[in-house]
């Protein structure tokens, strides 16, 4: 830097641009001190033409630098959301895992009753997510007892929300329950 500060002129123009090759050098977007010297020699000498290809060149480095650094912080953050999701995923099975209550085991016709916590929007949600556990218990059965009738069941819960027009802080909507309904099908 102290190189680079002995260098001055005296038309304003020049001035400006050795100014911004300091601070070029400075946040070591110009990383080579010679490129930076080339460049205050040639504002120096006021040779504009020079001067003027030469931080074309200067731009590009520093646009191409820009680029790879850009590249490496997309490249790292993808690495760490895809840590997350997958830590997340592994906190969501622990606490969404779902309960199972068997009875009636040793008979030719056990019940198995899966409760799976999470709340689901549709019908075709709920079924994607038991799908695969419905799959899994069904091949364990069959492997002691070849012999299976299947009886699938639900339980559905609906509510019915209404908007608190008399809420306290007008700035929040809060919804209030006004009915719900469970029923169970097969």
């Amino acid at each position: 830097m102290t190189t680079l500060d002995a260098y001055s002129s005296t038309r304003a123009l020049n001035q400006t641009l050795m100014v911004t090759v300091k601070k070029l050098y400075e946040t070591r977007d110009i990383t080579n001190v010679k490129t930076a010297k080339v460049a205050m020699e040639l504002l120096k000498a006021n040779d504009i033409k020079t001067s003027t290809k030469k931080f074309a060149s200067i731009t590009k480095l520093v646009s191409n630098k820009n680029q790879k650094k850009k590249a490496k912080k997309d490249a790292k953050d993808a690495v760490e959301q895809e840590e997350m999701d997958k830590v997340v995923r592994g906190v969501e099975n622990i606490v969404y895992k779902p309960k199972i209550k068997i009875s009636d085991q040793e008979t030719e016709a056990p019940t198995y009753e899966v409760e799976f916590l999470r709340d689901y929007r549709n019908i075709m949600e709920a079924w994607e997510a038991s799908e695969k556990k419905l799959i899994r218990m069904t091949v364990a059965h069959m492997s002691n007892k070849p012999n299976i009738r299947l009886i699938l069941g639900c339980r559905f819960q609906m509510t019915k929300g209404k908007i608190n027009a008399d809420n306290d802080d007008p700035d929040t909507v809060e919804m209030v329950e006004v009915e719900s309904v469970q029923k169970r099908f097969k």
